[in-house]
């Protein structure tokens, strides 16, 4: 992995290359934790309130973040969110496909939704965006694309799958749509927003706490069905890519398969994938 500042965009970028037998090169961006807390002109008076209140918590949450984890935090980081937001996509079109890994509201206000909206309609690439716990499906309007519990984007010789686990669980329809498409004998990215925990980053995962990570005293059977199944794909699970601790964080699998965790949005941060047989 290699850190750099892409001043074009103004954002912070974490450059992957993974090796896929039979993939075309190709380019994915990542990113998670924007944390949108916007009022407009159509906001009620108590959505309005909040935003006010709201917004600078997260200039001192993120700032505890880079500090606590010793990632960059000056002017350039320091825009609000929603800049960041039109940045981060800004680069991200310059990729074959987006991952939006959850988080990217700070709740699902009226005034939140218009913005992100308006956002995403200059993005022409394909996308999947899996909810995180700031932004519950079940209060997303319908015909969002985040609402979906599974999300597929199809490259040909690779797929991207999403799963919404905002609430550290995995259902029974998402583990049968994940052996659909594992069956398919594709090169696979799976994006989630909450990492899994295995024994293998045990060390590195666990002591973040129960409430940031897949696999904790009450998981279900399929959630933990879903993780074994993962690990025995090794051969076509390509990485595992998650948002939520807002630092960035590499580990793996107990197979190997590496699991990369975005830093937070919000402080302009974004990952990028370069994934192929061939790649300079």
């Amino acid at each position: 992995m290699k850190t750099y500042f892409d001043k074009k965009n103004n954002l912070i970028v974490y450059e992957y290359h993974f090796k896929a037998k039979g993939v075309k090169q190709k380019v994915i961006y990542q990113f998670s934790d924007v944390h949108l807390t916007e009022y407009d002109e159509f906001s009620q008076d108590g959505e309005r309130a909040f935003a006010i209140y709201q917004a600078p918590r997260w200039e001192n949450m993120r700032k505890y973040y880079a500090n606590a984890y010793k990632e960059p935090y000056g002017d350039a980081q320091q825009i609000p969110p929603l800049e960041h937001l039109k940045n981060l996509i800004s680069l991200s079109k310059e990729g074959d496909a987006v991952i939006m890994a959850g988080d990217i509201l700070d709740v699902t206000s009226g005034a939140n939704l218009r913005a992100l909206n308006s956002a995403v309609k200059s993005l022409d690439k394909p996308y999947v965006y899996v909810c995180g716990n700031h932004e519950p499906s079940g209060e997303l309007p319908e015909g969002f694309i985040a609402k979906n519990p599974t999300q597929k984007i199809d490259l040909g010789d690779l797929l991207i799958l999403g799963f919404n686990n905002e609430e550290r669980i995995i259902t029974k329809s998402q583990l049968e749509f994940l052996k659909e498409n594992l069956s398919l004998n594709k090169n696979v990215i799976v994006a989630m927003h909450v990492p899994i925990l295995c024994d293998s980053n045990r060390q590195k995962v666990e002591k973040l706490g129960e409430y940031f990570r897949l696999n904790n005293d009450n998981s279900t059977a399929e959630t933990l069905e879903f993780i074994d199944v993962i690990n025995k794909n090794s051969d076509t699970v390509i990485m595992v890519t998650c948002g939520h601790l807002h630092f960035n964080l590499e580990s793996s699998l107990d197979s190997g398969i590496p699991q990369v965790i975005s830093s937070q949005g919000i402080t302009g941060s974004i990952n990028k994938y370069v994934i192929g047989e061939v790649y300079e």
